[in-house]
């Protein structure tokens, strides 16, 4: 077998775990211990950009649990969620601080619920099961299928089979307080004797929002974070784990988010130092996967690939190439495995390999990431003027004044503020010494875009905007 042969993975962690679940069981690396932290301790966001392995988190944990680990657990995705349902849960009337978190708080318990019930039948026999039933409250753990469920009058009226006495907004308001209690109630009895995991991905789709479900969102993080601590002052085997976009995460109207970040949250951050490359996790999962498919292999970069490239050691020259997380690697790699034709890899299958992945992979990607922040047209326009300089290095005075023709000073700064955050730009500036110093969001993420230095495009991106 050779380097072509090797299975490196694929873009969605979700596919990847279906085609592939080898992979998530046996290719999966934890460099920071994040499975952990997140079975024992109480951290219960994982934060990252996009391509960081969030999902594929997820699914690690999907797999340990399947192979009888020490936890059950279950994913819901949010994909297609009914916002519009969910806002009418609660009437818009009552108190509307609360409305969102109590909604959450409901939608949530019942998935969980239903999970049990699933895997015990014998919890049906509880007391009011059947009252829930009844109210088609335990027919899916799907989160929409429950919206869709508990949004109708159907079920604001039906409460009342609960004895809870409906009567006006006001009551039913009592009554839904009353309903969140019993079904927490239920949860204590059922308390199961390993955790309960619940974990929820999907938001990476909801960058197109609007302020209302934003909001929203909000208050699904606050209740997260208010049943977690309710699961963990009572003793309870139930936790519930978010997986968000950490640029979807600044979004969120959230009182006291930096304290929640702190306390309950974990990131995902993939770069190191690269005077020390091989030393880079990166350079390990990839090693890791590779094995997978070539027992006998301990380093594939030594193995196939050439030992330098542009005066650069060979594992150096490809990560400048990824903004240093695993999808960008991997895709990387997968691009180069098209052009490999012999045993072992040339200079120029190796930058073949680099502009497939430019064009086919790097720039659709930054295209899909500015999504939600900027207007496509606009983009596309800006990409044109962008390259037309035909040089790595921009004038950001100069962008600017190019790009008047199609777009206004303003709207050309947000898409370079974007692309910064975004790391398919940095800044140039000079360092104490006068030497040339760059700064790339990936690398430090507490640095901030600066209008007045000089634009330097990722290498990554350089192939598809025809810059060589």
């Amino acid at each position: 077998m050779g380097f072509k042969d090797i299975n490196f993975g694929l873009v969605a962690g979700e596919d990847e775990a279906s085609l592939y679940p080898n992979l998530i069981k046996d290719g999966f690396l934890d460099h920071d211990g994040i499975i952990d932290s997140l079975i024992k301790e109480h951290k219960y966001l994982v934060l990252g950009h996009k391509g960081s392995g969030k999902s594929l988190i997820g699914e690690k944990m999907l797999s340990i649990s399947r192979d009888g680990g020490e936890f059950s657990c279950e994913k819901i995705m949010l994909a297609d969620f009914p916002f519009s349902s969910f806002s009418q849960i609660l009437p818009k009337n009552s108190e509307e601080n609360n409305n969102y978190p109590k909604s959450w708080a409901l939608v949530i318990i019942l998935s969980i619920l239903n999970q049990l019930l699933q895997r015990n039948e014998t919890l049906n026999e509880l007391p009011n099961i059947a009252k829930l039933k009844e109210l088609g409250m335990l027919m899916s753990s799907n989160f929409s299928s429950i919206v869709n469920t508990v949004s109708k009058n159907k079920f604001k009226v039906g409460v009342s089979c609960l004895s809870l006495g409906h009567e006006s907004e006001k009551n039913y308001q009592n009554n839904f307080n009353y309903l969140l209690n019993m079904l927490k109630d239920i949860l204590k009895s059922v308390n199961p004797d390993k955790k309960h995991i619940l974990v929820i991905d999907g938001l990476d789709d909801f960058l197109m929002l609007k302020e209302i479900q934003y909001q929203s969102l909000a208050g699904l993080v606050y209740t997260i974070g208010e049943l977690n601590n309710y699961f963990c002052s009572n003793k309870l085997n139930y936790k519930i784990i978010l997986l968000c976009r950490i640029d979807l995460f600044e979004r969120f109207p959230i009182p006291n988010k930096n304290k929640q970040r702190q306390d309950a949250a974990l990131e995902i951050n993939w770069y190191q130092d690269t005077r020390n490359p091989h030393d880079s996790n990166l350079i390990k999962l990839a090693n890791v996967r590779a094995k997978l498919s070539i027992p006998s292999s301990h380093d594939v970069f030594e193995e196939f690939f050439p030992e330098t490239i542009s005066r650069k050691p060979i594992v150096q020259f490809l990560l400048d190439n990824t903004r240093h997380t695993p999808r960008d690697f991997i895709q990387m790699l997968r691009s180069i495995q098209k052009f490999n034709s012999s045993s072992r890899l040339t200079v120029d299958n190796v930058l073949s390999g680099l502009k497939d992945y430019s064009e086919s992979y790097f720039l659709p990607e930054i295209k899909d990431e500015v999504i939600g922040y900027v207007q496509p047209e606009k983009f596309e326009m800006f990409l044109q003027y962008l390259g037309a300089f035909r040089d790595r290095e921009v004038s950001i005075h100069k962008l600017i004044e190019k790009c008047r023709t199609s777009l206004d000073d303003s709207e050309t700064t947000e898409i370079l503020k974007v692309l910064f955050e975004c790391s398919a730009i940095g800044n140039k500036f000079h360092g104490i010494a006068a030497e040339n110093m760059y700064c790339f969001r990936y690398r430090n993420k507490t640095c901030t875009y600066n209008s007045d230095e000089t634009v330097v495009i990722h290498p990554g991106l350089l192939k598809a905007l025809g810059i060589i």
